[in-house]
């Protein structure tokens, strides 16, 4: 029996759940092992991942690993290795299904074959992007990015696909004494690959710590070995946080310079000089792609974007009532001549403007009806002046949001009288101190005017 095979929760020929059959073990980590096994009644192949005895002691860590599986669920890209199930052992350890995949990884790549030429690494890059668009919109970051969390698999017709696994997943550190320190414990990360913001407080990461991640991912790539190197774990958090990069233009002159400028953005040690997000990031490295990267740049852009439109208007968190008449406000219609949705605010404005031109059109009936002389015998009191002012236009003109947005620079007082029925035509006699004369009866077809209400107010108006 391997050592793998000691370590691992359960045994060849297994059934959990009474239809996972275990087949083998495909690979142990510092707090986690994956089996291969197959669906009892499907006959599909599944891969099964356990935490270790020991990791699956601490309470803790067993709730990180199935809240974090539960958020990779969430994430439906074809470039995350999908959950399928999750269950628990008869000791109490969790477990969780997962597809199974065919391929290796992006650090047995580089491995075998070593640094990768441009566009290539550009595209799995790429491809990794689309999964960490769509987590980074659901509030999840991964932190833990690296080549060996890169999955190179294969599509149904053979082009090749990029699997992000372990989403937060955590892991032990083990010193190992140089810098294949690739293990971490608690919420750290793999020293190579975390920005200096995590090394200082793991708690207070956002996406910019992964974009730092995949910088260093295509730097090493492209030069077969990290920006950041050291003889032990302190060296190399003492590095990323105090030392400049090794220039990838002295590791591979060929990569073209402005590549070399995006890859220096990510690893800004000021978190706020890098891409702002990964839609910036993959825009930044399309010209450097193949042709067929085009739609993973269209892809990640639209769900940051999608993320972006669907989010709440920033009115929407003013306190109590402020935040639900502006929000109402910003989303009233207008169909046809009139308001399908009115505000508080639009219906204010009306109301106050009708007002207005009552009280206008009052006050030119009391110039037509008390019709004053040339200005030597016109008496003290101003309320028999005329008042000028332009006509309101009528309700099926234009829509009451064109009454709303002139309203504050123009309120119209009142509309002149129709020809047809001026009161103009009837001239009244002569006013004299203290007492008014009532103006001659107007033509039957006025009905306009209104001679006594009005001779009442010229009265109390001297």
């Amino acid at each position: 029996m391997s050592e793998a095979e000691e370590v691992a929760p359960v045994r060849e020929g297994e059934v959990l759940a009474g239809k996972y059959r275990v087949e083998r073990v495909l690979g142990v980590g510092g707090m986690g092992v994956v089996v291969a096994a197959r669906h009892a009644q499907l006959g599909t192949r599944v891969a099964l991942k356990f935490l270790l005895p020991q990791a699956a002691k601490d309470a803790d860590t067993v709730t990180r690993f199935l809240r974090e599986a539960h958020a990779a669920a969430r994430i439906t890209s074809e470039h995350v290795a999908r959950i399928i199930d999750v269950g628990t052992l008869d000791g109490g350890a969790p477990y969780l299904v997962m597809e199974y995949l065919l391929g290796r990884d992006l650090d047995a790549v580089l491995e075998e074959r070593g640094a990768l030429p441009v566009s290539e690494a550009v595209d799995y890059l790429l491809q990794a992007m689309e999964a960490l668009a769509e987590a980074h919109a659901a509030g999840i970051v991964h932190r833990d990015l690296k080549p060996a969390n890169l999955f190179l698999a294969e599509r149904a017709d053979g082009s090749p696909l990029v699997k992000v696994l372990d989403f937060g997943i955590s892991k032990a550190v083990v010193e190992q004494g140089d810098a294949q320190l690739t293990q971490t414990q608690g919420t750290m990360g793999s020293p190579l690959y975390m920005s200096p913001e995590q090394i200082r407080s793991a708690k207070h990461v956002d996406a910019r710590s992964d974009i730092w991640a995949l910088g260093v991912v295509l730097y090493e790539l492209l030069a077969g070995s990290p920006p950041f190197k050291g003889e032990s774990m302190g060296g190399v958090l003492a590095s990323i946080i105090g030392d400049a990069p090794r220039k990838l233009s002295d590791e591979r002159p060929e990569v073209p310079l402005g590549l070399v400028t995006v890859i220096e953005r990510c690893l800004a040690k000021d978190r706020d000089l890098r891409p702002r997000d990964v839609a910036e990031l993959a825009s930044a490295l399309a010209p450097f792609a193949s042709t067929a990267s085009a739609p993973s740049v269209a892809r990640i852009q639209r769900i940051l974007a999608r993320q972006s439109q669907t989010a709440l208007p920033d009115t929407a968190v003013l306190p109590g009532p402020v935040a639900h008449a502006a929000t109402v406000g910003a989303f009233t219609q207008t169909t046809g001549s009139g308001a399908s949705a009115a505000s508080p605010k639009l219906r204010l404005l009306l109301l106050g403007g009708s007002a207005v031109a009552l009280l206008g059109a009052l006050a030119v009936g009391i110039s037509l009806a008390a019709k004053p002389e040339p200005p030597a015998s016109v008496t003290a009191s101003a309320a028999a002046e005329p008042v000028s002012t332009p006509a309101p236009p009528e309700a099926s003109e234009a829509p009451a949001t064109d009454a709303v947005e002139s309203a504050p620079a123009t309120v119209p007082d009142a509309a002149p009288p129709p020809a047809a029925t001026s009161v103009s035509a009837a001239e009244p006699k002569r006013p004299t101190a203290g007492k008014s004369s009532a103006p001659k009866t107007a033509p039957a077809a006025s009905t306009t005017q209104k001679p006594k209400g009005i001779h009442d107010l010229i009265g109390e108006r001297k």
